[in-house]
């Protein structure tokens, strides 16, 4: 009972400082689990520049970096107390509570390609009842997502990994869906969040990691490993901005719609710094930009293959948990993939939005 009267206490008192709207500023305070570095923190810094100009001042995001409110796995549960208004949630850390925001990590068509990705996200988990009462029941909204592009595979020198046996043995970080496929081919799982990375190769604890080029930079990676192998195996895309819900519903329609707005801006920010980044990170790392030399070497097809197929297994099980959780599981992962195709179609046809 202390305990719950503790949390009742903090998030009463963090929403009654951060929303009074009395002829003051409204501050949302905002857990960001990583660094103030990379082309994410750089959206993420723009997300909160465009609700302070949409609301002409009225209202500003007070970003705590690196962990500094809330650890980066505690963030989900953080947000639906109140002890922060907003924050950035990577869903495979808390499943059970943010199993809607998953099923952007399943791979599917051109899922991969950050643009696609958020936007289907965005629309999904804006326009689906069963996704928003699934977040509700967590005492938290959607507001925007990230997208990590796809996912690469980073390791240390003298690893090698030419065909999909060449995985059994090594120690490699990776989560969720992947996570599990790499342990499927043999690979032995070391069990850390991605803050974590940077020092489990400096101690010697990881072979490899599942990871991405725009965070090599925002992690200082490049000064860790050796070789990055383009496997552009999926992506995670149940990464996302939330609100508290008590927080949002106390705000006005207008205000509201000025987060959610601000969302929307950042997602095809972000993604054009995704895109125009990735070719940027491969030439800085093969030409030793950083002060040492990281080769880039395309997965063999094959191995790129048996890795997605090897995912099949738990794209059934994510529906099926959803299912069990009160929600049609099939019916939501089949919206997903209309969307996915829907943008795919869009920018085939028309180009990525900062092109057109």
């Amino acid at each position: 009972m202390n305990n719950l009267l503790k949390t009742m206490s903090l998030g009463l008192a963090g929403l009654i400082a951060s929303t009074a709207v009395a002829d003051a500023q409204i501050v949302l305070r905002f857990n960001e689990g990583g660094p103030n570095r990379g082309t994410r923190a750089e959206a993420l810094q723009y997300f909160a520049d465009r609700v302070e100009d949409l609301s002409e001042g009225e209202m500003k995001i007070d970003i705590n970096w690196g962990g500094a409110l809330l650890k980066l796995g505690d963030t989900a549960e953080g947000v639906g107390d109140g002890i922060a208004d907003m924050g950035s949630v990577i869903g495979v850390y808390t499943p059970n509570q943010m199993l809607a925001l998953l099923v952007g990590d399943l791979p599917y068509g051109a899922s991969a390609d950050a643009w696609v990705g958020m936007r289907a996200m965005y629309d999904l988990m804006t326009s689906s009842p069963a996704a928003q009462d699934s977040l509700a029941k967590q005492n938290t909204v959607y507001i925007a997502n990230y997208h990590t592009t796809g996912l690469q595979i980073e390791c240390r020198e003298g690893i090698t990994l030419e065909k999909a046996e060449d995985f059994a043995g090594y120690r490699m970080r990776a989560s969720g869906v992947y996570g599990r496929v790499l342990s499927d081919l043999g690979a032995n799982l070391v069990n850390m969040t991605y803050d974590q990375v940077y020092q489990g190769y400096d101690t010697g604890l990881l072979d490899c990691d599942a990871g991405y080029f725009y965070a090599i930079k925002a992690y200082n990676l490049h000064e860790v490993i050796d070789t990055v192998y383009r496997a552009d195996f999926g992506q995670i895309g149940g990464f996302a901005i939330i609100a508290n819900r008590d927080m949002y519903r106390s705000l006005s329609e207008e205000q509201q719609g000025i987060l959610m707005t601000a969302g929307s801006d950042m997602i095809d920010f972000f993604a054009q710094l995704q895109i125009q980044s990735v070719d940027e990170m491969i030439e800085q790392l093969e030409s030793g930009h950083y002060g040492k030399t990281v080769s880039v070497i395309d997965l063999d097809p094959a191995v790129r293959n048996a890795l997605l197929e090897g995912t099949e297994p738990y794209i059934q099980d994510w529906r099926t948990k959803f299912t069990e959780a009160g929600y049609d599981g099939d019916a939501i992962w089949d919206q997903y993939k209309s969307l996915i195709d829907k943008y795919t179609e869009i920018r085939d046809a028309e180009g990525y939005p900062w092109n057109r």
